[in-house]
This record gives structure tokens, C-alpha cells and sequence, in this order.
């Protein structure tokens, strides 16, 4: 299947007939806010008779992702995309999207503790490199990206 990547304007991606509710982006919104875009999102090309003289997608995959950007971008920002053509069926648009929440695999409790762990080690070193002592302690940042408590990081950095 033919797709490409572009970067384009946050405000022409339209997100319509969704299968998951992506309203609660809360989980993502700080690693949104500290590292902007990570991962690009999936949309289509609409077709000609779709489109009113600008050039619009539709979202196929990514939207906790699109709806934490939206929610901190303005309407100038971009955002990378990879589109797929046009020529989509609804059946292969659906399967995008599906394939996209079933494929990832879960960390394991074990995996998400050295997560945790590695986090706060690398907020140590960024606090050396840059000789800047942070008003906010290292478990307190590493909570906030992980958005978690301080206590369970604690307990992570414990068991790693």
C-alpha cells in the first residue's frame, strides 16, 4: 500500500467516527508538553469531492495522541503524518485504526518499574549536564512524565 509522510497543519486533520473515545489524553499531555510530537499519525487523503478547495485529512490511527496535541497546539502548529491514499475502503481505514491499539504490546509490571527507574536516572543526569538545579526534584518530574504518584516512582526505583 502506497503512503507517504508530510507535515501538516494540525487544524486540517478531521477526526470523525472514532471506535475508542480519546478524550481523556491526560496520560500523554505531560510527555506532549515537555517533548512535543514523538510519533507521527496515520490519516488518509479525502477525495477531491470531499474537500471545500484546502487540502484535508482524516485521521485513522493516533488520536489520543492528535487530541493531546490539539488540546496544547494553536491553529499555525504542524504536525507529522504519514497518508495513506484516498483509495482506502472503510473496511482497510477500520483496520488502521484497530490494528494500531492491538499491535502495541503492554509492559510488563517488571519492564514499567525499570521504566521508571531509567526516567529518573536520566532527569539526574540532565540536572548534571546542565548544571541547573531543578526547582522540582527528580521523582516529582519523573511522576509527572509517567503521570503517576511520587510514591509509586519511589517504590519503582526500589524495585529496579
Amino acid at each position: 500500500m502506497e503512503m507517504r509522510s508530510a507535515v501538516v497543519p494540525v487544524h486540517h486533520i478531521l477526526v470523525i467516527d472514532r471506535a475508542r473515545d480519546e478524550t481523556d489524553v491526560s496520560d500523554i499531555d505531560s510527555s506532549s508538553k515537555d517533548f512535543g510530537q514523538i510519533q507521527s499519525i496515520a490519516v488518509r487523503d479525502l477525495r477531491e469531492d470531499e474537500l471545500q478547495g484546502e487540502l484535508f485529512y482524516k485521521l485513522l490511527a493516533g488520536g489520543r495522541r492528535i487530541s493531546s496535541f490539539i488540546k496544547n497546539a494553536s491553529l499555525k502548529d504542524t504536525i507529522l503524518v504519514r497518508i495513506y491514499p484516498s483509495t482506502l475502503t472503510l473496511v482497510q481505514e477500520k483496520q488502521i485504526e484497530l490494528l494500531e491499539n492491538t499491535a502495541r504490546r503492554n509492559l510488563t509490571w517488571q519492564q514499567q518499574v525499570k521504566l521508571s527507574a531509567e526516567i529518573a536516572s536520566l532527569e539526574k543526569e540532565i540536572d548534571k549536564e546542565t548544571g541547573i538545579t531543578n526547582s522540582e526534584p527528580v521523582i516529582e518530574r519523573t511522576a509527572r512524565l509517567r503521570n503517576r504518584s511520587t510514591a509509586s516512582i519511589k517504590q519503582d526505583i526500589r524495585l529496579a
